[in-house]
């Protein structure tokens, strides 16, 4: 049986841990598998029960492999990572993230592991840093895609972007693997689930749940969306509308003092005083409950890969309201499963928004065409099947 090491930078809630997972769960007949993972932030929330019960599956941690550059941890990462992927000896390493993808890949490139894949879930070639040290990485990231055998995108707009704009890796050296998720959850007791998720928050039936999902930072843009509920305040709807922001991060005390500014009430957890708008929960695991107890789902981001949280929301059949970021419209298909904005519209995505809380009968249309879709592209035995023939070295 082959072994296979994977390397990610955190084991946190999000959708490359969500992939990994039920990549080696469809695998792990055929191989053995070793996931080398980092250590993570205060605000993220562990994702270990996602690899609970897995068999040929051996999780090694390494606490100095951060997301944040510091030169002594990531040399200090460098040397364990080497030492430990010439222990294991395995014929493919396969890295998931910037950091792991550069460590991973030099340290596979020096101990001449047979197959090398990096796989991008979104890149960070823009928005993220000064356009000088983007420029940087995306040399940084050319030189590595020569020492890798493969290079995964999870979306087509990914791929153009890595191929064409950017100029990664020739076109030879790509290949165009989606998400394989089991969605399976998110159909199933969904009335249950909704009702369980809108008493927990004291939301009405009459009440539309407007929600937005993941880390509150600068790139994921949710200014935007309080921004938005600020605008919707002066429309006769605002009364019967909840917001929950799902997630944590380093701008979460930014939007609060943005609300405050703003006087929308919010609470954060459960102990919620009447009155309340927006709801912070922190970060929640049974995501299947939460998009069935939503009515839409807000996406504010400048840049992202394919949203995970957009693709549940889909199976969950509710509809989306979107910036234009990355491969998001390769998912989101404007005017038919959700509606799609530029990413400074902030009138226009609340025009979407506000078009979608006045009718329920477009909600459900656009929310039944995206769980079709979804089902389709990320079914999660296509995607094993083709990291399978990559592993075998096909």
């Amino acid at each position: 049986m082959k072994k296979v090491v994977i390397i990610h930078n955190r084991l946190v809630i999000g959708g490359p841990a969500i992939a990994i997972a039920e990549t080696i769960r469809q695998l792990h007949q055929r191989f053995s598998f070793y996931l080398i993972v980092g250590q993570p932030l205060k605000d993220e929330r562990d994702a270990s029960y996602l690899f609970e019960n897995i068999p040929n599956l051996t999780i090694i941690r390494i606490a100095s492999m951060q997301r944040m550059p510091s030169i002594w941890n990531d040399i200090s990462a460098f040397r364990v990572l080497y030492k430990t992927i010439k222990k294991i000896n395995p014929a493919v390493v396969h890295t998931h993230g910037t950091k792991p993808g550069l460590l991973g890949r030099i340290a596979a490139s020096r101990l001449r592991v047979p197959v090398i894949i990096h796989t991008y879930h979104g890149h960070i070639f823009h928005s993220y840093f000064h356009p000088l040290l983007s420029k940087a990485i995306i040399k940084m990231e050319r030189r590595l895609a020569k020492k890798s055998t493969w290079i995964i995108a999870i979306s087509t707009f990914l791929q153009d972007e890595i191929v064409h704009r950017y100029s990664i890796t020739p076109e030879t050296k790509i290949k165009m693997i989606p998400l394989g998720l089991d969605l399976s959850a998110f159909s199933l007791d969904f009335q249950h689930k909704r009702n369980q998720f809108r008493k927990q928050y004291g939301v009405t039936e009459n009440e539309v749940a407007i929600g937005i999902v993941g880390r509150i930072t600068a790139i994921k843009q949710m200014s935007m969306f309080v921004e938005a509920i600020h605008q919707l305040q002066q429309t006769e709807t605002y009364n019967r509308l909840k917001f929950f922001i799902i997630g944590d991060g380093e701008e979460k005390e930014k939007l609060m003092r943005l609300l405050d500014t703003y006087q929308i009430p919010f609470a954060l957890g459960t102990n919620i005083p009447n009155g309340t708008k927006v709801i912070f929960t922190s970060w929640l695991l049974e995501m299947d409950v939460v998009m069935n107890g939503l009515d839409i789902l807000a996406l504010t981001s400048l840049n992202e890969g394919t949203p995970v949280s957009i693709i549940e929301a889909m199976a969950a059949q509710k509809p989306v309201v979107t910036t234009n970021a990355g491969s998001v419209q390769e998912i989101v298909k404007d005017k038919q499963n959700g509606l799609v904005s530029a990413i400074d519209d902030v009138p226009q995505f609340v025009q979407n928004l506000q078009q979608l809380i006045l009718s329920p009968e477009h909600r459900k249309q656009m929310g039944a065409l995206g769980k079709d879709m979804v089902l389709k592209i990320c079914d999660p035995r296509i995607a094993a099947h083709h990291l399978g023939n990559l592993y075998e070295g096909d």
